[in-house]
């Protein structure tokens, strides 16, 4: 590495004072083309960054909006299927059959099904299951209510009391099991309105 002479140095002091106009024009110039550049580009990653979160905004809201949609769809639907058969289960304890019965519960297994598909990709196994068994239980109960207390070979007794109890108590276990995974995916507040 070369050293600078003093005479050199002397040189170069002379020179830079004789030109005023290298640090009143050229310095300024160059450190205000530097700062307009810095502060594109942190404008650059500014809106690089807000675009992005944008967007993870927007997907996060498809997605919660279908969650919803999907979840509160197939909720409508079972609390419906569930107060149709609890309805028409009490008629029937009272002694009464209406043959009509079939016609108006017959459709909600089908679309409680469906709507229990559509709403799987945003449940774990477990609270899969719980919706399934429901479904299944309410099926039962269903197909319980339909069977005509006058008709012959319908069975009374003691076993079959209590058979029938014991499908009326897993179908409340299964309710209110099913109620707490619904909870648990909405919040309290929510499952209310969903289910009025």
């Amino acid at each position: 590495m070369a050293s600078i002479s003093p005479s050199d140095s002397l040189k170069l002091h002379e020179f830079l004072t004789s030109r005023p106009d290298l640090f009143t024009i050229v310095f300024p110039a160059i450190t205000a083309i530097v700062g307009v550049l810095l502060g594109q580009g942190v404008e650059w990653l500014r809106q690089r960054s807000a675009r992005r979160l944008e967007r993870e905004q927007w997907l996060g809201d498809h997605f919660l909006s279908r969650k919803l949609d999907a979840l509160s769809n197939f909720w409508a639907m079972l609390a419906e299927w569930h107060d149709a058969v609890v309805e028409k289960h009490s008629v029937w304890e009272a002694g009464k059959y209406d043959a009509r019965w079939s016609e108006a519960l017959a459709p909600f297994p089908g679309k409680c099904l469906r709507a229990l598909r559509a709403a799987q990709p945003f449940l774990d196994p477990d609270q899969f299951g719980t919706f399934k068994v429901l479904c299944n239980r309410l099926e039962l109960a269903g197909q319980q209510v339909l069977v005509d207390h006058s008709q012959p070979g319908f069975q009374r007794g003691e076993l079959s009391e209590r058979s029938r109890e014991r499908q009326w108590s897993d179908l409340g276990s299964a309710y209110d099991k099913a109620v707490e995974q619904m909870g648990a995916l909405f919040g309290r507040r929510l499952l209310k309105k969903v289910t009025k």
